[in-house]
């Protein structure tokens, strides 16, 4: 994922593009035999295909080479230049502009979504939105679980771009209400390979604890501020800046 350093951080508008089932598409277009993939099964298929690559550098290098050139050739076809490019990702990218080409190339370039609140975090390197149909994206922060994802969610939900004052108030609200949750498992973050969690601690900092611990443990000794500092105020910053600054143009 290549965020643009040049892009705004706040969009009301962005379309995210993909190629469509990316290296089983690019590899069925070169012949390779993929008759015993299944297409609809896509957990099945992104392991095989994992198997194929693990197995044969070469063909995933191709793969590769392959993506980029069709992704390259979309961008040169829409005459996007580089600031039209907001995210650059391996099969895709995101623009604030609605492609007029898609339809140009043996593997299938497609519209994913469309984005109505777009949030690309102050330090650049993640992103949160919501669809106009109602579905959600975050990318790029590392140990996101449920307990937090519901603040971010909630910034999605109640932000109004045409409303700034009475969005101010909303991320306010949201702050407040994190401070003043009592709900242990807002706090706790899930380890990733093993039972237990990470929770930072007053005067400690960040420490391992195991499931057996969680009824012991006292809300208001949860350093709060450190899952504001890692979770929310990315985005919250980025929201701010814009609306002091410039707003949305």
């Amino acid at each position: 994922m290549n965020i643009n350093q040049n892009a705004k951080l706040v969009y009301d508008s962005i379309y995210s593009y993909d190629i469509s089932a990316c290296a089983y598409n690019i590899l069925k277009n070169y012949f390779y035999d993929l008759s015993d993939i299944s297409f609809e099964n896509k957990q099945e298929r992104l392991v095989k295909i994992g198997l194929i690559f693990r197995e044969n550098k070469e063909l995933m290098q191709i793969v590769n080479i392959e993506t980029k050139k069709v992704i390259d050739f979309i961008i040169f076809e829409n005459r996007l230049n580089e600031d039209d490019i907001i995210i650059r990702q391996f099969d895709g990218f995101f623009t604030p502009k609605k492609l007029k080409i898609c339809d140009i190339s043996a593997v299938p370039f497609r519209l994913d979504e469309h984005y109505h609140k777009f949030i690309i975090s102050i330090n650049r390197n993640s992103y949160i939105g919501k669809s106009i149909n109602g579905t959600y994206i975050y990318k790029g922060i590392s140990n996101l679980y449920d307990g937090m994802q519901k603040y971010l969610q909630k910034i999605l939900d109640t932000i109004n771009f045409l409303n700034i004052s009475g969005s101010f108030f909303s991320l306010k609200t949201i702050k407040e209400e994190i401070l003043n949750s009592n709900d242990i498992y807002d706090f706790l973050i899930p380890k990733k390979k093993e039972d237990g969690f990470y929770v930072y601690m007053n005067g400690i900092g960040k420490i391992e604890i195991e499931p057996t611990v969680i009824p012991f443990l006292n809300v208001n000794e949860i350093d709060k501020y450190s899952y504001l500092n890692k979770y929310i105020y990315p985005f919250t910053k980025s929201v701010t800046s814009v609306f002091l600054n410039e707003g949305l143009k």
